[in-house]
């Protein structure tokens, strides 16, 4: 009787790992589910009662987002229609004067770069939106940036007197019908609203692009997997499930064997 009661202590935790080991499979985590008819996607658009501003030329418009553009009057090389020539153009961008003739020299580096300015408080549906979801309005809704008039009275006194009107420009050429090599040219787009890109979802209150949340997730924590050294966790991966059974029925034979020797 003392070594059947030895046995059975020595099964029982045994078998309590393997049933619990069991429950595990058979009952997976419950995935965290919206309330009913709660809103998780966009119905209305993205907008802003805020007043957005370019600090350098201190153009302002009650928008959800400003850019500023600018070009400079520039030499560039042109190979069509042949032969290869030089010719002028407005350009966003520096292009590199290398190579050219000493009639065809480029400026340096341009006075202002184009920049873009988004609204501190968008709102979309009455919640918040995310600079993520700003950020892939480009994509999703291109045609949405509208050409802002330039309001002379908005700029400092130095840029008031160095830029005058140039349809929606403002434009540094005296004659802006003859415009030279290194002037330079601005106009703004505003954007006054949106609607939401692909993938815009409702989390915790917040518009987030679903894209760029699931980028940024931690990888999933790996499964803790017993030890090669461990004795049960060895037994366990190789029996799984009947690991219970195979103690009992040991016992089983155990209890048989010593019935039968103590009975000889």
């Amino acid at each position: 009787m003392k070594t059947f009661l030895l046995m059975l202590m020595l099964v029982a935790p045994w078998s309590t790992q393997a049933q619990n080991a069991a429950a595990a499979v058979a009952t997976p985590p419950t995935a965290t589910t919206p309330q009913a008819g709660a809103q998780t996607q966009p119905s209305g658009q993205i907008e802003s009662a805020d007043v957005v501003t370019d600090p350098d030329f201190g153009i302002h418009a009650h928008a959800l987002g400003l850019e500023r553009r600018v070009e400079m009057l520039q030499w560039r090389k042109v190979n069509f229609p042949v032969p290869p020539h030089d010719e002028q153009a407005w350009v966003a961008g520096r292009v590199d004067a290398n190579g050219f003739d000493a009639t065809h020299r480029n400026p340096g580096d341009l006075p202002f770069n184009g920049a873009r300015w988004w609204s501190a408080d968008p709102k979309l549906d009455g919640h918040p939106v995310s600079t993520d979801v700003l950020a892939a309005l480009d994509v999703s809704t291109p045609n949405a940036w509208t050409p802002l008039k330039p309001d002379l009275s908005q700029l400092p006194t130095n840029l008031a007197v160095s830029f005058q009107p140039d349809g929606d420009w403002l434009s540094t050429s005296q004659d802006p019908m003859h415009p030279q090599v290194g002037d330079v040219r601005v106009r703004w787009h505003v954007i006054a609203h949106a609607s939401a890109p692909t993938g815009t979802l409702l989390i915790a209150g917040r518009w987030e692009l679903l894209a760029v949340k699931e980028a940024t997730a931690p990888p999933p924590s790996a499964t803790t997997t017993p030890s090669s050294t461990d004795a049960h966790g060895w037994m366990q991966r190789l029996f799984g499930d009947h690991l219970m059974w195979l103690f009992v029925a040991g016992l089983v034979l155990a209890l048989v064997l010593l019935i039968w020797k103590r009975r000889r």
